[in-house]
């Protein structure tokens, strides 16, 4: 993992924040699934139909961790990104 801030510096947000503000962007879909490669052991699924950079910016300067945008060739968008959260 590669943090924009230092190690001890990522930090993860609560799920629902994510899925709130992922709304706000217009994401088609937001849920979250266990994950071995998060740091938090759960990752946010957010789903769009368009890259959202400035999405995913946002929430690599918050948690400090760099977001990468995929293309999917199947679910229900285009494009989704994985954004380390904490469920509670």
């Amino acid at each position: 993992m590669t943090s924009l801030l230092g190690d001890d510096a990522m930090r993860a947000v609560p799920y629902r924040f994510v899925a709130t503000l992922a709304e706000e962007y217009g994401a088609i879909q937001c849920c979250w699934r266990e994950s071995e490669r998060s740091f938090t052991g759960f990752v946010a699924e957010v789903w769009f139909a368009k890259p959202m950079g400035d999405f995913a910016q946002r929430w690599a300067s918050v948690i400090g961790y760099q977001i990468r945008t995929r293309c999917a060739s199947e679910g229900p968008g285009a494009y989704v990104m994985s954004i380390p959260v904490a469920l509670g």
